[in-house]
């Protein structure tokens, strides 16, 4: 504990830590759980000094009857001055006028994809669910990013099990950046079903991706 404080000390100053509020939206703080085991929870946005972001909150009485942190989770959710192109800033997605050359969405994406023309900023090994998710937090600030996958198609890295495979964990732990599972996902994923939905979410999130390419070497 007092290596934590210690350390907290030396960066709260320069971190910026303020704006708590509670996030709209969700339930407001209550007290939970059974005798000797209460607590209240409370879910909070705040800011820092270059970032924006969100947490949960779990307080448990002590012996004196104060209430103490048990639970304490922080996420940042955008940097400030690198908002995504969500919501009121997505992209117009037309372009209007008559010129030389002009590409439509499917030139764009395909001379996106071949890298002919330049260098991808950001090489991820990998097209599973971290690579996906990685990639599309990339891509979504502008980060031109390149995922190199061996298998012949996204999704085969779970495809390729055996037979009866289900997913472990339940839903809500396995949403992707963006795009959500659907209402109606069961709680437990077959695994083809979670392979043709990563083929999914690499389309719909544009990601470039080379399919049967095995990264060798880097420097």
């Amino acid at each position: 504990m007092a290596a934590i404080a210690t350390t907290l000390e030396g960066v709260l100053p320069t971190a910026g830590t303020g704006a708590f509020s509670l996030e709209p939206g969700k339930m407001l703080p209550q007290v939970e759980g059974f005798p000797g085991k209460r607590c209240v929870q409370a879910f909070f946005v705040f800011e820092t000094r270059i970032a924006r972001g969100r947490g949960i909150l779990r307080l448990v009485p002590d012996q004196e009857g104060s209430w103490k942190a048990w639970t304490l989770l922080t996420a940042m959710e955008g940097l400030k001055g690198f908002e995504e192109p969500r919501g009121p800033r997505r992209p117009l997605g037309v372009e209007y006028g008559i010129r030389r050359g002009r590409e439509s969405w499917l030139d764009r994406r395909v001379r996106s994809e071949e890298y002919r023309d330049r260098e991808p900023q950001v090489v991820v090994i990998g097209a599973g669910q971290a690579g996906l998710a990685v990639a599309a937090r990339l891509s979504q600030l502008g980060v031109d990013t390149l995922i190199v996958e061996r298998h012949e198609r996204v999704g085969d890295n779970w495809r390729k099990r055996y037979h009866t495979l289900v997913l472990h964990d339940p839903v809500w732990f396995d949403h992707l950046p963006y795009l959500p599972f659907p209402d109606n996902w069961p709680v437990f994923t077959p695994k083809d079903k979670l392979a043709d939905w990563l083929e999914h979410y690499a389309s719909t999130m544009e990601l470039n991706i080379w399919t049967s390419t095995e990264f060798l070497d880097a420097d």
